[in-house]
């Protein structure tokens, strides 16, 4: 009998472990990846100019009049095919957006896009480059 109930105290101690311990992987989940955490210089379609910082539960948009623009986000999804990796990030309005990096070698330049596909700004760490220079870049 005895050996009983310690068996279902060690089973149910165990349980709680496995569920504290999914529990924290799936909280911690929501945070943006280390694959784009950090600053970037952002081109806009339109040529604009733009510093992007994405921290892990928000980013900030600064445009060269230094008026920051803070957004809260989730990252919801994750992607890899092909040496192509894709983020998507939800807003706290609601907006969805993707992160692209398209070449699997050069984890320093990206794109971010509308969760449709339209581009918004293509990313780099270094330098402002336009969509046709990251592709020149391989």
């Amino acid at each position: 009998m005895y050996a009983i109930k310690n068996l279902i105290s060690v089973i149910r101690l165990t349980t709680s472990v496995y569920l504290l311990a999914l529990s924290t992987l799936i909280l911690s989940g929501c945070e943006g990846s280390g694959k784009y955490r950090g600053k970037w210089k952002a081109t806009a379609v339109n040529g604009a100019k733009y510093e992007i910082t994405f921290n892990a539960k928000s980013f900030t948009v600064n445009d060269s009049t230094a008026n920051p623009e803070a957004h809260d986000y989730t990252q919801y999804s994750y992607t890899y095919d092909n040496g192509i990796t894709t983020y998507g990030i939800a807003l706290a309005n609601g907006r969805k957006y993707l992160l692209r990096f398209p070449n699997k070698d050069e984890a320093g330049v990206a794109i971010m896009m509308t969760e449709g596909g339209a581009l918004m700004y293509t990313l780099s760490r270094n330098k402002f480059i336009t969509n046709d220079d990251m592709y020149k870049l391989k």
